[in-house]
């Protein structure tokens, strides 16, 4: 179950992620193009991880930024982001 902090609280569960992402990026001039900057990757034993980064979204009308940390947890084989805080 992802947990997803932004600016609006605390979101809990991928289908309402999914669901708010859709609201707010309806189209591909909303949407626009993502670039996320790791500045670092620390291990949290072996089946966790913990991400820093900054990221750019660059559109038409604006250019937003801010900085996020990410946790990621191996489940089944693969790596999946278990929780998103994102300012």
């Amino acid at each position: 179950s992802l947990k997803f902090i932004g600016k609006n609280g605390l979101q809990m569960g991928w289908d309402q992620t999914l669901n708010n992402y859709k609201k707010s990026y309806s189209s591909k001039e909303l949407m626009g193009k993502l670039r996320f900057d790791i500045k670092t990757i620390e291990p949290m034993g072996n089946q966790s991880a913990m991400m820093i980064g900054n990221w750019n979204l660059f559109r038409k009308s604006d250019t937003l930024s801010g900085y996020s940390t990410i946790i990621w947890k191996r489940i089944d084989g693969e790596w999946l982001i278990i929780a998103d805080h994102s300012s």
